[in-house]
């Protein structure tokens, strides 16, 4: 190229370099995407192993703790799981056993666009609202009970308040006998 620079492409116009300038950037890019790849590969291959053992933490522990994602949910999300990780494997095999100067097996770019349909469905998985807790309905007895006993307690203090408004009446020396009726009466209520 350099030749052609200084002897033929010394009286060539703009548009020629140009085109030359092309051709060397269309030899060049495997070169640049093999060297790319290289850097890249790993991390984007570890992380992609990380968020997998992640995703199977997390649907061992949905097992007990969220009953809302289904069996099959957890299912679905473990065989993506595995599927990712079986091709996952294969490509770094056929990586491992091609040459440095060949293009590469898979690219950083598959890993992340397959690994993309897990997180899809976990982030679903996650958004997934809990159920709402069950309150106890009471029955109909029980309700009964509870209004029986509530009319019990009303008539015992509008009695204790008479007989305390009758005893305040009578005098200084009732009084004190009243104000222990009254506290039996709260007593009584207390109980109830």
């Amino acid at each position: 190229m350099e030749d052609w620079i200084y002897e033929e492409g010394v009286a060539e116009e703009a548009a020629t370099y140009k085109l030359k300038l092309k051709e060397l950037e269309k030899a060049c890019a495997p070169l640049y995407l093999r060297a790319s790849e290289f850097e890249a590969r790993p991390k984007v291959v570890s992380k992609a192993r990380e968020a997998v053992n992640w995703t199977l933490t997390m649907l061992e522990t949905w097992a007990a703790e969220r009953p809302e994602i289904t069996a099959d949910e957890r299912d679905k999300v473990s065989g993506l799981c595995a599927n990712f990780t079986e091709w996952l494997s294969t490509s770094e095999t056929a990586q491992a056993n091609t040459d440095d100067t060949a293009d590469p097996a898979f690219l950083s770019s598959e890993v992340t666009a397959k690994l993309d349909a897990i997180e899809k469905e976990m982030r679903r998985l996650i958004k997934k609202p809990r159920p709402k807790p069950v309150k106890p309905k009471k029955s109909n007895a029980t309700a009964t009970n509870a209004s029986a006993e509530g009319d019990a307690a009303n008539a015992t203090d509008s009695t204790n308040s008479t007989d305390a408004d009758a005893d305040s009446d009578a005098g200084a020396a009732d009084s004190s006998s009243s104000a222990e009726e009254g506290n039996r009466a709260a007593d009584a209520h207390d109980e109830l």
